[in-house]
């Protein structure tokens, strides 16, 4: 049952909804708009809103970014980044282990 709870919550914070908890609530839990700035492609946003369910436990770790208004300009990686980023699903797939390897 957590699993079913879980995965339908993962569901629903990746929904095109504009839906922002007010306090204390989006200190708890994440919305759409919580976890949005997870994918930004804005720099005060990078490593940010790891969480999938609580975003208490990104305040505690101090990955908790949540600004009072707008939502990112853009999302996804880089330009730069998307031009090292291998274009097949296996070489996607390998390239966590590239990056270990690489000085």
């Amino acid at each position: 049952m957590s699993i079913l709870l879980i995965r339908t919550f993962n569901y629903f914070t990746h929904m095109n909804l504009n839906l922002v908890f007010e306090k204390p609530a989006k200190y708890i839990f994440a919305s759409p708009y919580f976890h949005r700035w997870h994918h930004a492609n804005e720099k005060s946003a990078y490593n940010k809103n790891y969480c999938g369910m609580f975003s208490c436990i990104d305040l505690i770790f101090g990955t908790f970014h949540h600004p009072e208004t707008g939502l990112p300009k853009s999302y996804g990686i880089g330009e730069k980044a998307q031009k090292k980023y291998p274009k097949t699903f296996i070489g996607q797939l390998l390239y966590p282990f590239k990056k270990i390897k690489e000085p």
